[in-house]
């Protein structure tokens, strides 16, 4: 219908819509892909964990974890980032120095042996002038400045999504294959028809994804989210824009102070200061 406005398809990028569908019961099969395309290594075990362990109702959003899942190599801590504000990798570490403790301290000895690994998907990175430079697949560890590890169980993989979304917009087939369990995460409603076409594993996370932006209770739930984090946004850039307008004050009321020293011209200040003749001439009664 004309005027008719286009629903808003949530994709894997959204944490929310990762856990529900990679925690449904069936789905391992999506899971164990993504984690051994990520890691490179053959995942034959995995135990879903989470950090609320009686909380099963998706729509109460975890208090820490995105995903924390028990495997063969490892405990895996899966982070979705939509975004690559300053504080991210600030607190992912904090997130995963909760785990590590936690399952190292257990017991009577410690446990040197079980690995923790955090995984990131991270989405927004081709936007961040430090970021955007990193590898497809970087691998961060715990060492001095020889490269020697201070501890060899703890490891922090994060994924530039945004360049394996590139691998399918420039129609790179071959590593579109390799990447297709990751590529089919970011992608919306009608580029995954198109993406699933004769890949039946990328066909069963469509229907899934699909069914589950049908669901009048999930729709509720994200459009209220979104509505929150779109308030907290704004009020903290409000904040922020107030903190550098008074800082610019603050800066040019001491510069003016240096100029009144110096014996500078009020005019010559107002100038340089943007201040007030007002504010100049108060400043010259404090002295």
């Amino acid at each position: 219908m004309v005027g008719e406005k286009k629903k808003k398809f949530y994709s894997g990028r959204y944490d929310i819509v990762f856990k529900e569908i990679m925690s449904k019961d069936g789905n391992e099969d999506l899971l164990i892909a993504i984690l051994e395309t990520c890691l490179n290594v053959k995942i034959k075990k995995i135990v879903i964990k989470n950090s609320e362990q009686n909380n099963r109702n998706i729509f109460i959003r975890r208090k820490i974890l995105d995903l924390l899942l028990e495997t063969n190599i490892g405990l895996i801590d899966i982070e979705v980032n939509n975004g690559t504000p300053d504080y991210l990798h600030n607190r992912n570490l904090a997130f995963l120095s909760n785990v590590y403790s936690s399952y190292t301290l257990r017991g009577e000895e410690y446990d040197l042996t079980t690995k923790i690994i955090s995984l990131n998907l991270t989405y927004g990175m081709s936007k961040n002038e430090e970021l955007k430079n990193r590898e497809i697949i970087d691998i961060y560890r715990v060492s001095n400045n020889k490269n020697e590890c201070y501890v060899e169980n703890f490891l922090i993989y994060e994924i530039n999504m945004d360049k394996v979304l590139k691998f399918w917009y420039s129609r790179d087939e071959k590593k579109i294959e390799e990447f297709k369990y990751l590529i089919m995460l970011g992608l919306d409603k009608n580029e995954l028809l198109l993406f699933s076409k004769d890949r039946e594993s990328v066909k069963k996370y469509m229907e899934n994804i699909i069914e589950l932006n049908k669901d009048p209770r999930f729709i509720e739930y994200m459009t209220r989210e979104e509505d929150q984090r779109k308030c907290y946004n704004t009020d903290l850039n409000l904040a922020r824009k107030k903190g550098l307008k008074e800082g610019a004050k603050q800066n040019a009321i001491e510069t003016a102070k240096i100029m009144l020293k110096d014996g500078e011209k009020v005019e010559k200040i107002m100038k340089y200061t943007n201040l007030s003749i007002e504010e100049i001439e108060k400043l010259k009664k404090e002295k």
